[in-house]
């Protein structure tokens, strides 16, 4: 049987700067990983840390290495951007008022885990 995992995916925003997004059976443990390096919640689940100042950015992201080591979290780095700046810039788009909500879903039998590899695949991606 496979070790439950909890993980981290990065990524950046326009808007928000850096973006983690947390998965695997043992997500809190990543979750309270990026709490403790000081990463914000947002309501859809995903954390922040601005990047406007790099040496504070830098001293976050050491923080979360950290951290994450200590709460058995590993960490990836997307090249992909943030997928809610996707759904924003669609929803300006579209004639009348819309608006677009991002929902995570971090425990794979929530969703099966699509997250990581709908978005990591390359064919949304290539779509949008």
């Amino acid at each position: 049987m496979p070790n439950p995992t909890a993980e981290i995916t990065l990524t950046t925003s326009r808007h928000l700067g850096l973006v983690a997004i947390t998965h695997g059976e043992k997500y809190q443990q990543a979750n309270r990983a990026l709490e403790e390096a000081g990463f914000a919640r947002l309501p859809n689940g995903a954390s922040t840390a601005p990047l406007t100042d790099p040496q504070a950015a830098r001293r976050t992201a050491s923080a979360l290495v950290h951290h994450a080591h200590a709460h058995g979290a590993t960490i990836t780095t997307s090249t992909r951007p943030y997928l809610g700046d996707f759904g924003t810039e669609i929803a300006a788009q579209l004639p009348g008022t819309w608006s677009a909500e991002l929902e995570i879903y971090s425990h794979p039998l929530w969703q099966e885990d699509l997250w990581p590899m709908l978005w990591e695949a390359g064919e949304m991606y290539r779509a949008l």
